[in-house]
């Protein structure tokens, strides 16, 4: 059965994006992000995709939720709900990637959350996009494994549902051979 996954960073100030860019460089969370969802499916609303200059991620299944996007390199998706039917067929895990509004969409449906904190607040201006999604009362639901790199990034992998094991010795073991490469 398909996980339905988000994944994102977030500086302390709850920035996630900003002029339709992420406003931080962190090697080891695109490293993360990338063994992640790599051989998965992402998906993303219609200012996340342009902000890849309309490109696909490689090496994953991209769907794109948007109601006046047309494009003839994705599949597209007028809501969130009918983007993760589609993205069940393919029988992968599920990544919510962004924007803001799926992530929220995504937050009461979502086996598991994969959430970088950048450790920095981010000057804003009129282009910045906030999270504004409610962790205080949600987080408390979930199982919660932390993993730290060199330059004070935050990793937190938070899940509804019980880590096997296994699974857990797993993702402490990517997070750690990723932290480890980019020392």
């Amino acid at each position: 059965m398909s996980k339905i996954n988000l994944i994102f960073a977030a500086s302390l100030n709850s920035v996630i994006g900003q002029d339709n860019k992420i406003p931080w460089h962190s090697p080891t969370d695109l490293l993360l992000f990338k063994a992640r969802t790599v051989n998965n499916v992402v998906i993303m609303g219609r200012k996340t995709f342009e902000s890849l200059d309309n490109k696909t991620l490689p090496l994953r299944e991209n769907i794109v939720v948007s109601k006046t996007l047309n494009a003839s390199n994705v599949c597209v998706a007028p809501s969130l709900g009918e983007a993760i039917d589609f993205a069940k067929y393919f029988k992968k895990d599920i990544f919510i990637i962004g924007g803001n509004s799926l992530l929220n969409e995504g937050l009461e449906i979502c086996d598991n959350i994969y959430l970088t904190v950048i450790n920095k607040k981010i000057p804003t201006n009129e282009g910045t996009v906030y999270t504004d999604l409610d962790f205080k009362d949600t987080w408390n639901k979930y199982q919660v494994i932390v993993a730290k790199d060199n330059k004070g990034f935050l990793f937190k992998i938070k899940s509804k549902v019980d880590f096997q094991e296994e699974n857990t010795a797993c993702v402490l073991k990517c997070t750690s051979y990723v932290l480890e490469a980019i020392k």
